[in-house]
């Protein structure tokens, strides 16, 4: 819990950070796809993940804030499956390509597992071209079990709709 809490109060300075003249300039919500892949030694007992989350963006000057919600379920591999619900919450940097909208994001926060919750972290590339988002990354279930519990996690993602 403690460092759920400091990952929360160093998102929030880094929000407080951004110019106060900068205005958001947009709130959007979105679905997306996910794709889990196990590495190391989560491979050795866990399989494929597969489900969806919904989102939340929030644009401030070069910053997104993120928050997204979901379900993955974890395939079946030596006769034992799982499931888990992500919580997770975050900020995202844009960075300046014309045409295409590429940014590098961190996220933290809860992964409700069957039979505990964890705190745990999601580093990602993305790129975005109009309503479609696409993001890979480094997704860690349980920060405590930092190398016990890593995912290379895909989504593909969907805006659908805005908010002026």
């Amino acid at each position: 819990m403690k460092k759920f809490v400091s990952f929360v109060s160093a998102l929030a300075l880094c929000v407080m950070m951004v110019p106060q003249q900068a205005k958001a300039i947009g709130v959007s919500f979105n679905a997306q796809g996910v794709v889990n892949q196990p590495v190391g030694t989560l491979a050795d007992g866990t399989g494929l993940g597969v489900g969806a989350m919904l989102g939340a963006k929030v644009d401030v000057a070069i910053m997104v804030a993120t928050l997204r919600a979901g379900y993955v379920h974890n395939l079946e591999k030596n006769g034992v499956s799982s499931s888990n619900i992500p919580i997770l919450a975050g900020l995202r940097y844009q960075l300046a390509i014309p045409g295409v909208g590429v940014f590098l994001g961190l996220e933290g926060g809860l992964n409700k597992g069957e039979h505990d919750s964890t705190v745990g972290m999601n580093a990602y590339i993305g790129g975005e071209i109009g309503p479609l988002e696409v993001t890979a990354g480094l997704n860690v279930l349980d920060i405590d079990h930092f190398g016990d519990s890593q995912a290379l996690m895909f989504t593909v993602g969907y805006d659908l709709f805005s908010l002026p």
